[in-house]
């Protein structure tokens, strides 16, 4: 039984040229149809089924639509009780060329599937798969709203049929409705085509967008992927289906009218359904950032674009132009939600049962963030800033708070502390029982240098992810994945959030006030000499190649330039150039203004960086080949051996790939394993001196 009844709009391709076309309806709602209200199938007719174009439909009932019972609106009531009914009307079509888009208003109670001359061209509430009389909907009460489902030209010239069949949820519904409406569409977005995909998103009975829970939509995206301009009227669709939606954010979301999005792919039955989107791996959880205040509208796709680039997984970023319920909505960023999976971060599954042994130690994903009460796991017992009242928080984020076992709680919880145990030790430092035996010590210093590069101003606080995989596998906790930079790049007018001089990881100095502060991690990694020297070693490789200033400024200029005129529309409809939108440190007077900024922000703090980032460093002295120690043999296979030439004493060796991670980082010997490397190639060897000195060896391991 549904309360009410619901309306579906459907837009069909078939014809609307150029040239003037009727704005006649094809289709009343109120006309007369022809209906089948016996309690079972209609018959088959040779090999002819009820909904072909050629079935003979003479000895069918006939009546004015509304048809149904039970709401007491009906026009024409039908048969009460019965599970199913079915409906056909014919309509002559002269000139099916002139029609491209027709706009299908579908009354229904409680599922339907519509056809087009035998081919069906809309399913709502309905399973997937054949359906009989018997079938049922799939739910009742569920407000089925706006979709857009286009095919080319199947209209025909002469005799066109509709036929719609109209399901119940159940034997116990009191009610069922139908009606249908068909006129041509033009579509009035003002615009042909765009550079980007383009996403149309329309609601259940265009019904608004709330924070929780979602709501039923449809989604269709036009996207080329052959980098060709995208057509509104294309019907050529990457992606044309069910989805749930829900507004989603924290400031963003009380702050801004141009709202995120959260997004599930939904199969007929409106259950999760993995797929494939803008060439991103199968999922069903997806994201829509809307960027208002980034005026750039690219802060975080460049942030997330080097995380990519320097990380094991950052969320993969296509911009878009988002058009819901036929209104345009502007320029947004379409991503990946965070969660455990082999294409995103890839670690075990953990199940509820899993509480012993090595099931029990992963994988988890926890964050640093706000986060609702009911998503808190812990609060550290080391406060972030000594008799301070702040707190560092550690939230759920897999698995759910709802999910995870009591055993699960205690384990990560247990873990994560003794961590933080070691890292408040004197011995922290130590190469076997300190950080680095829990810590994947490259995840941090990347992490670091995005965050740095960016001066993010959340970026060691707020939304900062990490995540364990079982011990079987690794077992040590990692940063990532990156998220959530739109205030990042010099776009924050508070706690220095908008200089590119200092150093984002001393928030703790900079706004000791603040609730939302660092944990006392990063001060203690950059206190010691090794990952020190591993930071620059790690920053000036990737300055060399992918973070060279010259490479920044060509993926802004690309990113920019791709977008072409969906810029003008976006602010057409947000008019917010020339306006401070909160936290602006510029305010530009137009789009060009906010990118050459930007270009101007990011060259500057680079240059910072390149000449204070050796403040990080201990008083190491220039690396030298020519040193007083031998190092062979070369090529190396499994050892290498350590031979000085004098007298001099070494406390270190540390061998790090070509790309500037360190795969290796021990204590010195004149004999040095190279079992624990994870592959062969080019290597270079630090050899450290007890003064400081670093000696450099190239090393081939095969």
């Amino acid at each position: 039984m549904l309360p009410k009844t619901t309306f579906i709009l459907l837009f069909i391709t078939f014809a609307v040229s150029a040239s003037g076309i009727s704005q006649n309806n094809l289709i009343e709602k109120g006309d007369e149809w022809n209906y089948y209200d016996k309690g079972l199938a209609p018959s088959t007719q040779s090999d002819l089924l009820w909904y072909d174009l050629n079935y003979d439909d003479g000895n069918w009932k006939t009546g004015r639509a509304q048809l149904g019972y039970g709401d007491n609106d009906e026009t024409t009531v039908i048969n009460p009780g019965i599970r199913s009914l079915y409906v056909r009307k014919t309509m002559s079509i002269e000139n099916p060329e002139q029609y491209e888009l027709l706009l299908i208003d579908l009354l229904f109670d409680d599922g339907a599937i519509v056809y087009l001359n035998g081919v069906e061209v809309a399913r709502r509430n309905m399973p997937s798969g054949n359906v009989t009389y018997e079938s049922y909907a799939s739910t009742v009460g569920v407000e089925n709203g706006i979709s857009r489902i286009r095919f080319k030209r199947p209209l025909l010239k002469g005799e066109n049929v509709v036929a719609v069949e109209i399901h119940q949820e159940s034997d116990m519904s009191s009610d069922l409705s139908f009606d249908l409406g068909m006129e041509p569409f033009v579509s009035d977005l003002g615009f042909i085509s765009s550079s980007l995909p383009l996403i149309f998103i329309n609601t259940d009975n265009s019904a608004d967008i709330i924070d929780e829970p979602k709501v039923g939509a449809t989604m269709r995206i036009i996207y080329n992927e052959d980098g060709s301009e995208n057509n509104v009227n294309s019907t050529n669709y990457h992606y044309n289906g069910r989805i749930g939606i829900e507004l989603r954010g924290q400031s963003s979301l009380d702050l801004f009218p141009k709202k995120g999005f959260g997004i599930e792919t939904w199969d007929d039955m409106n259950n999760d359904d993995n797929v494939e989107l803008l060439g991103f791996p199968k999922e069903s959880d997806w994201v829509m950032h809307s960027p208002y205040s980034d005026k750039t509208l690219i802060r975080n796709v460049l942030a997330y674009h080097y995380g990519g680039q320097l990380m094991k997984y950052a969320p993969r970023v296509k911009l878009c132009e988002l058009i819901i319920n036929d209104e345009y909505y502007g320029v947004v960023v379409f991503t990946e939600k965070i969660k455990r999976d082999k294409n995103r971060v890839n670690i075990s599954k953990l199940e509820p049962d899993e509480n012993t042994d090595d099931d029990l130690t992963g994988g988890y994903i926890l964050k640093w963030d706000k986060g609702e009460d009911n998503e808190l796991a812990w609060v550290s017992p080391y406060r972030p800033i000594p008799h301070i009242s702040n707190e560092t928080r550690y939230l759920y984020h897999y698995p759910k708070a709802k999910k995870i076992s009591g055993s699960q709680k205690t384990y990560i919880k247990n873990w994560i502390t003794n961590v933080e145990d070691v890292l408040k030790s004197n011995n922290y430092a130590h190469p076997i029982e300190g950080y680095r035996k829990y810590l994947d010590v490259n995840s941090f210093v990347d992490i670091i240098i995005i965050n740095e590069i960016s001066r993010n101003i959340d970026g060691y606080r707020l939304s900062t992810f990490m995540h364990k995989d079982k011990d079987s596998k690794g077992g040590k906790l990692s940063m990532g994945p990156i998220w959530d930079y739109n205030l990042a790049f010099g776009n924050a007018n508070y706690c220095d959030g908008g200089k590119t001089t200092g150093w984002a990881h001393q928030f703790n100095k900079v706004c000791p006030d603040d609730y939302w502060v660092n944990a006392f991690w990063w001060d203690r990694l950059l206190s010691d000499d090794g990952f020190k020297q591993q930071l620059k070693d790690r920053y000036f490789f990737l300055r060399q190649d992918i973070l060279s200033t010259e490479n920044v400024m060509h993926t802004v200029d690309s990113l920019t330039q791709h977008m072409g005129p969906a810029v003008t529309r976006n602010f057409d409809r947000w008019q917010i150039l020339n306006r401070y939108i909160w936290p602006n440190t510029y305010v530009g007077r137009n789009y060009n203004n906010e990118i050459i900024e930007l270009k101007r922000w990011l060259t500057a703090r680079l240059e910072w960086l390149d000449q204070n980032i050796s403040e990080l460093t201990t008083d190491i002295m220039e690396i030298t080949s020519d040193g007083p120690i031998n190092v062979y043999p070369n090529p190396a296979h499994d050892v290498l051996y350590f031979v000085p030439k004098g007298a001099d004493l070494f406390k270190r060796i540390r061998v790090y790939s070509m790309d500037g991670r360190m795969a290796m980082d021990v204590v010195y010997n004149s004999v040095v394993s190279l079992k624990g490397l994870d592959k062969t190639g080019v290597f270079i060897v630090h050899v450290v001196h007890e003064d400081g000195s670093v000696y450099m060896h190239k090393v081939m391991v095969e």
